[in-house]
């Protein structure tokens, strides 16, 4: 029989949190799917845990040395049998409806490769969360931040072994926004205003450890500065060398670089979009749009960085 969908759960040391994550996916209103929960070598109880809920749907794959999550996302997406891939993480939680909408969206929008949508907070309940946008929208703005909230994400299995997608491996961290950026002028995504996840914020998460640790957070600024130049690259934008390392710097994680960009970078960050959006027509997009969300991103950033105040 076809499976129609794989929710794939990537783990490591979530005894606390996977089980409530499994049964809220076995809990659905859409009943189609099957489970691999991918173990990056717990040193917990997680495995057993797992193993004691009883559902034949459930497949735990352990992997006796720590691998990465990147790779072992590309395992379970490879293993997967279902016609889509449901990302979901071990220490969250699934609305019941949320296979149920993305399915049926996805089965009504047959062009759509990758589909998110909007979170709550477990801590927060009355905090929602979205990102709208039509996919040439999403395109454009991936060049600056990620667009689609990885663990709301559905991907039509099919756009990735038509393009042969998978995370990068050498990345320990934005291994997701690298795969969206990857997507560019290949696949097309979408966001529906529907809540899909129920996100839990906690000190263990990969993004907090490597912001406290001066290893991590250098190599975690270079990988960082791979993915803007494959967005810029995806795109097709030709800028010198000086250019892009002034949209990296300009772009990126406050105060990652050791400095903060100054008026003079603003400045220079507007004359560069004004070159890109002389480059928008030849490669096909929207200049209209490109205009209004990079604009709107610069001037955002500025106010970060306090170059503008905020209106």
């Amino acid at each position: 029989m076809n499976i129609m969908v794989s929710v794939v759960i990537a783990m490591k040391n979530r005894e606390k949190y996977i089980e409530e994550a499994i049964m809220s996916v076995l809990n659905q209103t859409f009943q189609d799917f099957e489970i691999v929960v991918l173990d990056d070598a717990s040193s917990d109880n997680s495995c057993k845990v797992v193993e004691s809920i009883e559902d034949k749907r459930i497949k735990l794959i352990k992997f006796q040395k720590h691998q990465g999550i990147a790779k072992i996302r590309n395992f379970g997406n490879k293993i997967a049998e279902g016609k889509y891939i449901s990302i979901f993480d071990s220490d969250d939680i699934m609305p019941d409806s949320r296979l149920e909408v993305q399915y049926k969206y996805m089965e009504e929008n047959l062009d759509i490769g990758v589909c998110g949508g909007g979170l709550t907070l477990l801590n927060e309940p009355d905090f929602y969360y979205f990102r709208s946008g039509d996919s040439e929208t999403i395109n454009i703005e991936q060049m600056f931040h990620t667009m689609v909230f990885h663990g709301t994400a559905m991907i039509r299995k099919s756009v990735l072994i038509k393009y042969d997608l998978k995370y990068r491996e050498e990345l320990p961290y934005a291994e997701d926004w690298a795969l969206w950026v990857d997507m560019i002028n290949k696949v097309k995504m979408a966001n529906i205003d529907s809540n899909l996840l129920h996100y839990r914020v906690h000190d263990e998460g990969i993004t907090i450890q490597t912001r406290t640790d001066s290893k991590e957070m250098k190599n975690r600024q270079e990988r960082m500065a791979d993915i803007f130049r494959n967005a810029l690259n995806n795109h097709g934008f030709k800028l010198e060398e000086n250019e892009i390392k002034l949209f990296i710097f300009y772009n990126s994680e406050l105060n990652e670089y050791g400095k903060i960009p100054k008026y003079t970078d603003y400045i220079a960050m507007q004359k560069l979009i004004e070159k890109m959006k002389k480059q928008t027509n030849q490669l096909g997009i929207n200049e209209s749009k490109f205009n209004k969300i990079a604009y709107e991103w610069i001037d955002h950033k500025a106010i970060q960085y306090g170059i503008l105040k905020k209106k």
